[in-house]
């Protein structure tokens, strides 16, 4: 019997043809939006396994090996308050829209801070920014 992590490799062996995030890349990502947490007005997340659009909270009191770890993050997914652990090769992208319930979020500048950390798969226009991880 196939154990959690062999059936989630496998799902996304079989749904995507390219992963272009690993967990280091996580971490440098997760540590840049929260070291610059006041332009991440929302952060949208979506899962490999289902068609569930859910958040990522970022507010600036995360913190590495408390809040987000080696593999996977803690609390900081939610759909709207079902917080808990998920690893990183389970979000398939992230996004941020340009226009919230809080108001206009500068895409240009975490798209930036995001290019400044390293190459990341996105897809940007003027509704919003993705990070993808698997396509």
């Amino acid at each position: 019997m196939k154990n959690q992590d062999e059936k989630l490799n496998a799902l996304i062996k079989e749904k995507f043809s390219g992963s272009f995030l690993n967990d280091t890349k996580w971490r440098k990502l997760i540590k840049a939006l929260v070291q610059n947490h006041e332009l991440v007005k929302e952060c949208q997340v979506k899962f490999v396994y289902d068609d569930k659009i859910r958040h990522l909270l970022i507010d600036g009191n995360e913190y590495e090996y408390f809040d987000y770890y080696q593999k996977a993050m803690e609390s900081m997914v939610t759909h709207p308050i079902t917080p808990g652990w998920t690893l990183y090769k389970e979000i398939q992208w992230i996004n941020f829209p340009a226009s919230t319930e809080e108001g206009n979020q500068d895409i240009s500048k975490i798209k930036g801070i995001i290019n400044a950390i390293g190459m990341y798969e996105l897809e940007a226009d003027s509704e919003s920014l993705k990070v993808i991880a698997h396509r």
